[in-house]
């Protein structure tokens, strides 16, 4: 059997918790693959995943990326326009609930300018041939962007069989597919989240798409119209494989020898949240524990705090 060479790209924290720190990868070296990350990090996460897998990693960086102003346009416009779109086909208004006009006091300046002219259009852009033409535009820019020979340079070096994107909103995602789609080279992404298909993130297109559930590829295939149902696989997620891992199970007493945790006294799990979505939390757990601290030394509370891997 040829050994197939698999490129797993890790845009973010997510896919380092979800897939590098799973059983994907020991399970594609024992189906003879060759396994190479495509990724930016840091050194340490780096060691500890070697150290998780008992193996050493063909790490490769990603190339600087920046988005164009055209291709954000058009990738904006087809976000709301697929919002817009969904929002009259199923009377929903939920959907778009995050991108009301009143959203735009967030933005200032010529950022509130562009996001404004961008809602303005996209009430004239709803219906899905015209979606389908949005996205080809935007596909047609990450095709003519200045960092593209970078990526393909990238993609030529490692000479990947197939390239599996672990987070199908990643933003770097699409000059890396577009350089693989030019070079012949097979594209997988996975679907990260139950809730990313209604919100309209899926900017790139892939060769195959790997989704939870049969529900989750009714919902591709519904939100989606475009893509083949052939290419839709249902696998599941690793991302749910470390609760049934006996393995990983530890008494109280190890947990807090491990961790430096007196087993003596409470412990709460404080769990951030991302800089975006909760960009406050250094106030919260800071006024957590200045509360804590002032209880008495006899109910002294401990806090582990669980960073949101988003951020890694």
């Amino acid at each position: 059997m040829l050994m197939k060479r698999v490129a797993l790209f890790l845009p973010d924290g997510v896919g380092i918790r979800n897939y590098l720190f799973s059983q994907l990868i020991t399970k594609l070296v024992e189906e003879q693959s060759e396994v190479v990350l495509i990724a930016s990090l840091s050194e340490k996460a780096i060691r500890e995943a070697e150290s998780v897998h008992g193996m050493k990693f063909e790490v490769v960086r990603l190339p600087d990326y920046k988005e164009g102003i055209r291709e954000k346009f058009y990738r904006e416009l087809e976000n709301i326009s697929r919002l817009r779109h969904f929002l009259r086909k199923l009377k929903n208004p939920t959907l778009i609930s995050d991108h009301e006009w009143r959203r735009l006091t967030k933005y200032k300046g010529a950022a509130w300018w562009f996001y404004y002219i961008i809602r303005f259009i996209s009430n004239f852009t709803v219906s899905y041939s015209l979606i389908k033409l949005i996205n080809n535009k935007y596909q047609n820019r990450v095709g003519k962007s200045p960092f593209l020979n970078d990526f393909k340079s990238m993609v030529k070096d490692i000479a990947p069989d197939v390239i599996l994107c672990t987070h199908q909103r990643a933003l770097t995602t699409s000059p890396l597919f577009a350089a693989a789609r030019l070079l012949g080279v097979k594209t997988v992404t996975a679907i990260y989240s139950w809730d990313n298909l209604p919100k309209a993130r899926l900017a790139f297109r892939a060769d195959k798409y790997l989704v939870w559930s049969d529900y989750m590829k009714d919902e591709l295939l519904f939100y989606y119209p475009e893509i083949d149902s052939e290419k839709v696989a249902v696998t599941g997620t690793p991302q749910f494989e470390f609760y049934r891992r006996d393995d990983l199970l530890l008494s109280r007493e190890e947990f807090c020898r491990d961790y430096g945790f007196d087993p003596k006294h409470p412990i709460v799990c404080y769990s951030g949240g991302d800089r975006l979505t909760s960009p406050y939390d250094q106030d919260y757990l800071n006024d957590l524990a200045d509360a804590l601290k002032s209880l008495p030394e006899n109910e002294t509370v401990q806090i582990l705090f669980r960073r949101c891997p988003v951020d890694w």
